[in-house]
């Protein structure tokens, strides 16, 4: 039995994840003993605030499809990283987790790696990238990062801007920030540059 064959079932028509399982991998199990930056996340834990996220992510995928499988397991991966490098940062006066999309990925690769191989680095890429969509705002050059993430795609069917900014949505709507960001605004703003570029739903045609 794969680790994923352990951790998650179907229930009702839609996938769901044993919980007490999934506490029994140390990768997750120190998630219920890391805080997050509690102006973002008052939610504190981030053990916590992945049940919120996959929650999310079960109501917005309520199918037994293959797509909910691969972001409903991307959900529960995402912030994985954050056990590994998260620390209080003295300056900010606050936690800090730097990089943990990219070291998600590699704990993610490593725990699935029984998993088929196509399957891996889809799940991969969705962690790797989870925090991209509200970067992308941010960037000096937002469309042209745009469009390149949208050629970072390893399958098309499952990897692409849609899906990802639908777990951002799921990421977001998991997290009790105590200021709003304006993350749905600035989610829309990127859907419509994605979508008159033509790469929201498949890689953009360099």
């Amino acid at each position: 039995m794969t680790i994923l064959n352990n951790l998650i079932y179907i229930k009702k028509n839609h996938y769901a994840i044993k919980w007490d399982e999934v506490s029994k991998i140390k990768e997750f199990d120190i998630l219920s003993k890391t805080e997050q930056n509690p102006l973002w996340h008052s939610e504190i834990w981030v053990h916590h605030h992945t049940k919120m996220v996959v929650e999310n992510a079960i109501k917005l995928f309520n199918d037994t499809s293959k797509l909910s499988y691969v972001m409903i397991v991307s959900a529960l991966f995402h912030d994985i990283g954050k056990g590994a490098c998260t620390y209080f940062n003295e300056e900010k006066g606050t936690w800090s987790s730097p990089n943990h999309a990219e070291i998600g990925a590699k704990i993610t690769e490593e725990l699935l790696k029984d998993e088929d191989e196509d399957l891996i680095e889809i799940i991969c890429w969705f962690v790797r990238n989870h925090m991209k969509p509200l970067e992308l705002y941010d960037s000096k050059r937002p469309i042209k990062d745009l469009l390149k993430l949208s050629n970072t795609s390893p399958n098309v069917r499952f990897c692409t801007i849609e899906n990802l900014f639908k777990l951002k949505q799921c990421d977001c709507n998991g997290s009790k920030m105590k200021v709003y960001d304006g993350w749905k605004e600035k989610l829309d703003f990127l859907k419509n540059v994605a979508i008159k570029y033509k790469c929201y739903n498949k890689p953009y045609d360099l």
